[in-house]
């Protein structure tokens, strides 16, 4: 069995740090090898044993549940269900410990794991270095306002308004995928809600849209690109 340890300094308070760590599904927005991520079956991102299934941008596919998490100590234990790559018995920790030289934050980051006998060094590194030490910069990027990966358009789809009517003018269709233009940003949707106020809309008493147009005021997600700059918190 394989082990491997790799620890960083981020410039960032431990609070600030762990508001992203914790969430499961939010490295497609900071890890430079990560791309497509969701979290099936629509759960919280900080739900413990929910899945989150993604490709890295090499094309590997990985399946990696959440086994535990604390708000309290700042730890995040996670495993890997299915992947294309050759590891097994794969099982991960995050932890963060807080530097009061600085209000800065200790990230430790540590796995076990099997792989076919002689790829032990070449996985060592690839874990170590790619995964690891690649996300520490990532993160460091992230947190320092950098500019976030481009992202590749998706088929987005939504409920659509074609008239102003009953309920049978809405259709499940294909809308445009746009990227983000000056002050806003681009959210993959992990939760929408459709209130009375959209039934309004719908039948045309808040002219709030133009047909055909989706419906749905409300949604939250995680951020997979941004082109607006937020305040410091």
């Amino acid at each position: 069995m394989i082990r491997v340890r790799r620890s960083a300094v981020i410039d960032a308070p431990i609070d600030r740090v762990w508001e992203v760590l914790r969430d499961f599904n939010s490295h497609s927005a900071w890890h430079p090898a990560v791309g497509d991520s969701r979290i099936e079956r629509g759960e919280p991102a900080d739900q413990v044993g929910c899945v989150r299934n993604f490709f890295l941008k090499d094309g590997n596919h990985i399946r990696e549940q959440l086994l535990a998490l604390s708000d309290r100590d700042y730890i995040s234990t996670y495993c890997i269900l299915d992947a294309t790559l050759p590891m097994r018995n794969y099982v991960a920790s995050v932890q963060l410990k807080r530097i009061t030289d600085g209000d800065r934050t200790f990230w430790h980051w540590e796995s076990t794991f099997n792989v076919p006998k002689g790829r032990e060094r070449e996985f060592e590194q690839l874990v170590g270095g790619g995964v690891y030490e690649g996300g520490f910069a990532g993160l460091r990027s992230y947190l320092n306002g950098g500019t976030r990966r481009a992202v590749a358009s998706v088929e987005a789809q939504g409920v659509v308004a074609t008239a102003f009517g009953d309920p049978e003018v809405l259709q499940f269709r294909k809308v445009a995928d746009s990227r983000p233009k000056a002050g806003e940003v681009h959210i993959r949707q992990t939760a929408v809600g459709v209130n009375y106020i959209d039934v309004y809309i719908r039948k045309g008493l808040y002219r709030m849209i133009e047909p055909p147009a989706p419906i749905g005021m409300e949604a939250a997600g995680v951020v997979v690109e941004s082109n607006a700059r937020f305040p410091a918190r």
